[in-house]
């Protein structure tokens, strides 16, 4: 008997063990996506340095793509717009500029918090706090605080052993006192009521648990979803009410094309949503392909890395442009990467909040030459 509850034991820690190694295994996979350098200007030279050597006072470079290591005052931006929804959960690219008339730190227009992605544009700032200080390590700090609170689960676990024990106790002590009665056998009785306490053990039930939790976040696994511990799922079976920010959560957080017009035809992108308009056949229509062209190489998203298929890449940019980007390559004759390729840039003005519109020229020949102009942005400016 004892050796069989050792063995169940033994086997109840491998598979918690396994289960939280994994979950481990992914988180750091996770953190290695993140980049690990930024750009900071020292005795007069840009730098590129380790996040974590960012130190107070560094004067950091900022551009497109690049996540922010610290909270930062920014003193010189242009078009510099921040993704803040992994802080505050605003789905809108927020602008940095020097100047500032909020009194909340969290909508200032002259600060950028550690953790938040650049979108667009490109600025200079100085280091004003540094990892736990940051207002992401700040909440770091008090998750971390957290005590663990029992699951629903084992609370009722717990509470179904100490009946057991209770029953088994009371049972033990009955059955030894009835045989001190009747044989006056004080080794016999003792013996009887240790077994007779130790067959209300339930051994199976630490392994039965562990399994039934473990087949479960598999199977959560399987639907994207990271398990940290298996406590985690033990509580989820027993949410009545689940109070959740939307953006990124319920939501992607990502923008997409639904409806075209051109040569004075509606099209629908997708039917997902019911949309009106013909069926978008080829990306070859007239008009159509123009529109894909034009959102390809009229763009400044950037990709996360180039070694992998477009649809699973990480857009760096305007949400508005990611939008037409994913349509384009979605849509678009051939291999994206070529078509950017073969119609280098030769010639680009910036989307800004002023002008609400962005034009480049590319290496793209028509009957009337070798260079073709390419513009988008606000209806009432481009028209």
């Amino acid at each position: 008997m004892g050796a069989i509850l050792i063995g169940v034991a033994f086997l109840n820690a491998v598979i918690e063990w396994y289960q939280e190694r994994k979950s481990e295994n992914t988180l750091a996979a996770l953190l290695q996506m993140i980049p690990p350098k930024t750009h900071v200007i020292r005795e007069r030279k840009l730098e590129s340095v380790q996040s974590a050597d960012v130190v107070v006072g560094d004067v950091l470079f900022l551009r497109m793509g690049d996540k922010v290591p610290a909270d930062c005052y920014v003193f010189a931006a242009t078009d510099l717009k921040v993704d803040n929804s992994s802080l505050t959960g605003e789905s809108e690219p927020q602008e940095r500029e020097p100047g500032n008339t909020m009194r909340n730190p969290f909508e200032a227009t002259n600060l950028a918090f550690n953790g938040t992605l650049a979108v667009s544009g490109s600025a200079y700032a100085i280091v004003v706090r540094t990892g736990d200080g940051t207002v992401l390590g700040q909440i770091a700090g008090l998750t971390a605080g957290e005590e663990k609170a029992e699951s629903p689960m084992s609370h009722e676990i717990a509470r179904f052993v100490r009946i057991i024990a209770s029953v088994a106790l009371l049972t033990a002590v009955v059955f030894f006192a009835t045989g001190m009665g009747l044989y006056n056998d004080f080794a016999f009785s003792i013996n009887f009521a240790i077994g007779t306490f130790v067959a209300f053990v339930p051994e199976g039930l630490p392994a039965t648990v562990t399994m039934l939790l473990t087949i479960a976040a598999k199977r959560m696994a399987a639907e994207n979803v990271l398990v940290k511990d298996l406590q985690g799922v033990e509580t989820l079976g027993a949410i009545t009410c689940l109070a959740t920010d939307k953006t990124g959560t319920l939501t992607r957080n990502q923008m997409m094309v639904t409806n075209l017009w051109t040569n004075g035809t509606m099209y629908a992108a997708t039917r997902a949503h019911n949309d009106i308009g013909e069926s978008i056949s080829s990306g070859n229509i007239t008009g159509v392909r123009e529109i894909l062209l034009t959102s390809t190489l009229c763009c400044s998203v950037k990709f996360d890395r180039s070694d992998v298929p477009i649809d699973k890449r990480q857009l760096l940019g305007d949400a508005t442009e990611s939008g037409l980007v994913r349509f384009a390559f979605s849509r678009l004759t051939g291999d994206f990467d070529e078509v950017q390729a073969q119609h280098t840039k030769v010639f680009e003005i910036p989307f800004n909040s002023a002008n609400k519109w962005m034009l480049s020229v590319h290496k793209l020949t028509h009957d009337n030459g070798p260079l073709t102009l390419m513009m988008k942005g606000a209806p009432e400016r481009v028209l």
